[in-house]
């Protein structure tokens, strides 16, 4: 039957391997794209915010960023636009996740995914308030990302800095 077919594919090994394999390299990628993004993520950013004008002068930008154009285009986005610098976390579950394949009776999965992703989001709020308290978006990086900015805000705006402080100090 189809249902057994499918079923079959993906549980053959050589489907495991290949996917752990395309995983692997991907997230290889984004490991060396964000990671040279907290680098060479200053003149990156400049000429990302300004790809219309130079693009009008006739130049193609030329990235510092170790996986070029699209390595920024991903490094900004895991950092800036959603959880931070705690989006090194999704690297990790990348990372399991490649494992869990490979070695499918020794890794455990379920686990290792829910407590990265409350990491990943606790941290990104933590971050977003210490940004809101410390600095005036004067800097490339924004530690906790568009969500924990908006979360920390959100957050602020019901309960107050302290209950905001307070509920993370509990939630540790």
């Amino acid at each position: 039957s189809f249902i057994k077919k499918i079923k079959n594919f993906f549980t053959d090994d050589r489907t495991r391997y290949a996917l752990a394999s395309i995983i692997g390299v991907c997230t290889l990628i984004i490991l060396f794209s964000v990671f040279s993004f907290f680098y060479t993520g200053k003149s990156d950013y400049s000429m990302l915010e300004n790809v219309g004008v130079i693009e009008e002068i006739g130049e193609s930008p030329r990235y510092e960023n170790w996986g070029g154009e699209k390595g920024v285009i991903l490094a900004n986005f895991l950092v800036n636009k959603s959880f931070g610098i705690p989006s090194v976390i999704f690297i990790d579950a990348l990372i399991v996740l490649t494992a869990k394949l490979f070695v499918p009776k020794k890794v455990r999965l379920g686990r290792h995914l829910i407590l990265s992703l409350l990491a990943m989001i606790w941290l990104s709020i933590l971050f977003g308030t210490i940004a809101i308290l410390t600095y005036k978006y004067n800097w490339f990086i924004r530690l906790g990302g568009n969500f924990g900015e908006q979360m920390a805000l959100y957050i602020r705006t019901n309960i107050g800095w302290i209950g905001l402080i307070a509920s993370l100090f509990v939630s540790a």
